[in-house]
């Protein structure tokens, strides 16, 4: 439907448990490098976040999870590396 609708919308595929997924979006927010604008919603998200293996519900920790794989992926997708393998190369 919503690619009906013109939205990009890509298929996800699990390769690896909600645990390890979620270890980069951990390292990030640990980092301080995760923001959330306040909402009513984000009590409920935090508390998800918390509870998070043993919680009741995990749906939006997988989707911080997927977010912060593609966003690792599009930045090293962009990355030019020749520079530095030419650097390494002498």
């Amino acid at each position: 439907m919503l690619v009906r609708e013109g939205l990009p919308v890509r298929e996800l595929k699990a390769d690896r448990d909600k645990v390890t997924r979620a270890l980069p979006a951990a390292a990030r927010m640990e980092a301080g490098a995760v923001y959330f604008m306040h909402g009513s919603w984000l009590a409920d998200f935090e508390d998800e976040l918390l509870s998070f293996p043993t919680g009741a519900h995990d749906d939006q920790v997988d989707t911080l999870s997927y977010a912060a794989q593609m966003t690792v992926k599009q930045r090293t997708d962009k990355l030019d590396l020749s520079a530095l393998i030419k650097t390494r190369a002498r």
